[in-house]
């Protein structure tokens, strides 16, 4: 399974993955400026569109494939360069589970590095996906161990 991964993550597919997981609605607005949580106030929610069939089953396998990809880290800079914390967000409320697990999944193995996950805070992700499963003594193994910053537990 994970040769076939790196067959698809060689032919360059990780951005068409992204943009499959984002759906017919598209890719979420960029990260707000001022706030740090990326909620906008006084606007109301869009109704989503119904998918067309198949669909969410493609998203699931997409998403599956990309949690997969997410444990290398040589793909997790590219998956951020794709868009994850602008697509897979929305796959997170996903009503079928095995899409919404890959999604989560994926995300917390992007926000194992610390500065993917103060990019995702600023897309307005939950703590539960950006820092609260870091141990405080945690430094990422690909970092040096002096450029290796230390993350706080989130409180």
């Amino acid at each position: 399974m994970l040769l076939r991964c790196e067959a698809v993550a060689a032919a360059g597919a990780i951005p068409l993955l992204m943009r499959l997981c984002a759906g017919s609605e598209g890719f979420s607005a960029d990260a707000p400026e001022g706030d740090a949580k990326g909620k906008s106030k006084g606007k109301k929610k869009a109704k989503k569109a119904k998918p067309e069939p198949g669909m969410e089953e493609a998203q699931t396998y997409g998403a599956g494939c990309l949690r997969l990809l997410s444990l290398e880290d040589e793909h997790k800079e590219e998956m951020m360069a794709a868009g994850a914390p602008r697509c897979l967000p929305q796959l997170v409320e996903s009503k079928l589970q095995a899409a919404r697990w890959h999604a989560r999944q994926t995300l917390l193995n992007l926000a194992m590095v610390p500065a993917h996950a103060t990019v995702m805070t600023r897309f307005g992700l939950p703590d539960y996906i950006t820092g609260s499963n870091i141990p405080a003594h945690f430094a990422h193994p690909a970092l040096k161990s002096e450029e290796a910053p230390i993350i706080a537990a989130a409180s």
